[in-house]
C-alpha cells in the first residue's frame, strides 16, 4: 500500500487523516462514510461468518451479472488482526477484522470487486452508494448529496441509471 500513512481510529478503522497519495479520494471517502452513512460504524456486527457470506453471495448473484467481471464472489474471511478491512486482490478475498464486521463495510469492500477497481474513484463510490441504497436501506438521494458536498467525485451516468430504477449498470 505505497503512499498510505497507516493512521487508524481507536477500533482499527481508517482515520480521516490517512493519506493515500495514489488514491486521493480515499481519506475524504472514509470521513464521508463515518459522517454520512447511517450507522456505518455503529450498526450491529454480523453474528457469524455464514451470515456475512450470505449477504455477499446475495449481492454478488444479483449485481455481478450486470458487469461480467468474475463469475464467483470473492472469499470472505473474518480475521483477528487489527487494522483496515481489505479487498485483497492477490488472494481474491475480503478480510474483515472485528470492528469491520458490519453490513456497510462489507458492501464497501464488495463494491471494489464488483467494479474491478482497487481505489476509491468515481465509479467505485457510485457503486458503493447504489449498494448502500439497495442493501442497507440508505436514502440514495441523501448519499449522493452528502458525497457531493464532501467533494467526492461520482460517476453520474451510472447513478442516473440507478435513480431511474434501471438497475446497477456501468454503460
Amino acid at each position: 500500500m505505497a503512499g498510505l500513512r497507516p493512521v487508524r481510529g481507536a477500533g482499527g478503522e481508517p482515520a480521516s487523516s490517512a493519506v493515500n497519495l495514489s488514491d486521493p479520494q480515499a481519506s475524504r471517502l472514509y470521513a464521508w462514510e463515518r459522517a454520512s452513512v447511517p450507522d456505518y460504524l455503529t450498526s450491529p456486527l454480523f453474528p457469524s461468518l455464514a451470515e456475512a457470506t450470505r449477504l455477499l453471495h446475495t449481492v454478488w448473484r444479483i449485481e455481478s451479472a450486470t458487469f461480467g467481471f468474475a463469475p464467483e464472489p470473492p472469499r470472505l474471511h473474518f480475521v483477528s488482526r487489527h487494522g483496515p478491512a481489505l479487498a485483497k486482490w492477490s488472494s481474491y478475498a475480503i478480510e474483515l477484522p472485528p470492528w469491520a464486521r458490519r453490513r456497510g463495510v462489507l458492501l464497501h469492500e464488495t463494491a471494489h470487486f464488483l467494479t474491478g477497481f482497487r481505489g476509491h474513484g468515481s465509479l467505485f463510490l457510485s457503486m458503493f452508494i447504489a449498494l448502500l441504497a439497495r442493501y442497507n436501506g440508505c436514502e440514495l438521494s441523501s448519499l449522493i448529496a452528502t458525497s457531493r458536498a464532501a467533494g467526492l467525485a461520482l460517476y453520474s451516468p451510472f447513478l442516473a441509471d440507478v435513480q431511474r430504477g434501471s438497475g446497477l449498470r456501468i454503460n
